[in-house]
């Protein structure tokens, strides 16, 4: 379930109110795009994917949105030399030094690492919630068979 998805459902769904987990801030959070934009990078948001059983890929991905937000771009005012990140902080003309063109580099190079820094982050975050017990391979050379045989 993407953003809008969720917010479509919380919205429009009258099976929202009845799921366990619901809690009202959900809903007065969706009925407003500024309120919306604000829970999406909150900790509550992670908590409503989970009561609405979300697949683990999207609640990693929400969280990177969420850990990441100082370095991921929402938009870009070539105009004026101004770049909105996603929690709301601003870099302006003075940081890229007025230059037209240092505004461009700097917005190419976040663009060109940010499937890289999510993958990453994604990896991550799922490896340390999955059930099973991973053994790498220096691992098992470090260690005795005795130690892996159950007794």
């Amino acid at each position: 379930m993407k953003t809008n998805e969720v917010r479509n459902y919380l919205l429009y769904d009258r099976s929202a109110t009845e799921l366990k987990g619901m809690k009202l801030t959900y809903l007065q959070a969706a009925t407003k795009d500024d309120n919306w934009d604000q829970f999406l990078l909150s900790d509550e948001y992670d908590d409503l994917l989970s009561s609405l059983k979300v697949n683990p890929y999207e609640r990693a991905h929400q969280a990177f949105r969420r850990e990441e937000s100082h370095t991921i771009i929402k938009s870009v005012d070539k105009s004026t030399i101004k770049v909105t990140m996603l929690d709301g902080q601003t870099r302006t003309a003075k940081y890229f030094d007025n230059n037209f063109y240092k505004l461009e580099e700097w917005v190419k190079e976040q663009n060109a690492s940010y499937n890289k820094r999510k993958r990453q982050f994604i990896n991550s975050y799922l490896s340390k919630f999955k059930n099973r017990k991973q053994v790498s391979n220096y691992h098992l050379a470090t260690n005795k068979l005795s130690d892996f045989i159950e007794k």
